[in-house]
């Protein structure tokens, strides 16, 4: 699917097995000064960044660096830039890989990657911000933290109640309706709040916010096909838009 995202199967897997497994890292519910809501957390960040790194080095070993010099130079450039205005201080690494994937994706501990095939989509260095400030808003926001403690939650509950002997048919439909209920639109609206996050960092970093509305629109053409929205893990281009929109007169 041609869409902007940010978590990594295997890191979440890892985690969410960890926290299982272990009490410690049980923190609760914290509020995110950025999306301005309370947010699951039973993960420490520390933890995040020592797994991700980890699944930081076996992406390299599976995607080819790409050779593109000008794309390279364009993501070192950008990336500089969002980061210096972003509320994380970490050592960021902007990662050009070779693939035709309308893509990109970020990892705690600041491992942000591009794909050569977004450049199908972002036409210059504005909607090329628009990405990568999105990324970064993943991270400032704790998406990745709330995707895990929600998927931990939900799998905890699951069996639960097969411990106290329901029907596993009825808790394989309990989990179709985790998922449809809870996991997807939340991660629609996690999506939305990258958004709002980076169109923020892009105003800051000085680029023009409107290309972040063209940068969509580019999306929705390179798209080939896209899941019903109800079944995605993405809004619609058409949806981003209309939300950027509104933020946009709000700069």
């Amino acid at each position: 699917m041609c869409n902007l995202c940010y978590s990594r199967r295997d890191v979440l897997k890892s985690v969410a097995a960890l926290s299982l497994v272990s009490a410690a890292p049980l923190q609760g519910c914290t509020k995110n000064t950025h999306t301005g809501r309370k947010q699951l957390s039973f993960v420490s960040d520390k933890q995040l960044t020592k797994l991700a790194l980890q699944d930081w080095k076996q992406i390299n070993r599976k995607y080819k660096k790409s050779k593109n010099k000008r794309n390279i130079a364009s993501v070192g450039r950008v990336g500089k830039r969002i980061a210096a205005v972003s509320d994380i201080q970490t050592n960021w690494e902007f990662t050009v890989f070779a693939g035709e994937n309308v893509n990109a994706f970020v990892l705690p501990g600041g491992k942000v990657a591009i794909f050569d095939g977004l450049f199908k989509a972002a036409k210059n260095d504005a909607q090329l911000a628009a990405v990568i400030g999105h990324e970064i808003g993943h991270i400032t926001g704790k998406h990745v933290n709330e995707r895990v403690s929600q998927s931990t939650a939900s799998n905890l509950s699951l069996v639960l109640l097969s411990a106290f002997g329901v029907k596993q048919q009825t808790v394989e439909q309990v989990g179709v309706g985790l998922n449809l209920g809870l996991l997807l639109p939340f991660s629609r609206k996690q999506e939305l709040e990258a958004d709002v996050i980076g169109l923020k960092y892009m105003h800051n970093a000085g680029y023009n916010t409107y290309e972040a509305i063209n940068l969509w629109r580019n999306m929705g053409r390179v798209s080939k096909s896209r899941l019903p929205e109800f079944l995605s893990t993405h809004p619609s281009p058409e949806n981003r838009i209309e939300i950027l929109k509104k933020e946009i007169k709000k700069l």
